[in-house]
């Protein structure tokens, strides 16, 4: 790491990655995003796969949610997923805003890291369920216990459209 990316996209006091640091590199050179993903993603693909093993085929788990924003970029985890959501949105500003907040990010650099990956409607279009995150915590919560959690069980066939229905008009 320390040969591709130099020197400064480590923190001196702990010798880690800083994530930030490397963020910017990345997200404004995509041939350098290209070395990291070459690095990283095996490792990554790896140990997911492994954990998807366990929990699936050894825990017996019925269910197992995996959070990966580049599961589309992949081209191998979305085959090993159903049904895939996508959570995205609606308002391009408030993706924004909210990625600025959470990663501490300037504008411009969140745009970059928005641009560096395949377009949301790209990614809704091939979900099997989109779900619109752009209202408040509270009405998320709710989208999901009320519309979300039943339309994937009835995806997995654990309900019937007839029961999701019913459920719907309670």
């Amino acid at each position: 790491m320390r040969s591709t990316f130099g020197d400064h996209v480590f923190d001196p006091q702990t010798n880690k990655i800083d994530r930030p640091k490397l963020g910017q590199v990345i997200f404004g050179d995509p041939a350098k995003r290209r070395q990291l993903d070459k690095l990283s993603h095996p490792r990554i693909y790896r140990r997911i796969l492994v954990t998807l093993f366990k929990l699936k085929f050894l825990e017996k788990r019925a269910l197992v949610v995996l959070d990966a924003p580049l599961l589309f970029e992949s081209k191998l985890l979305e085959y090993l997923c159903y049904p895939v959501l996508v959570v995205y949105c609606d308002k391009g500003q408030e993706q924004l805003k909210r990625l600025m907040e959470r990663d501490s990010l300037a504008e411009e650099d969140a745009m970059r890291k928005v641009s560096s990956q395949m377009p949301i409607t790209v990614k809704v279009r091939r979900a099997d369920i989109a779900i619109d995150n752009s209202g408040s915590p509270k009405q998320l919560r709710k989208l999901v216990m009320d519309t979300v959690i039943p339309r994937i069980y009835q995806k997995l066939g654990y309900i019937d459209t007839v029961n999701l229905n019913e459920r719907k008009e309670d």
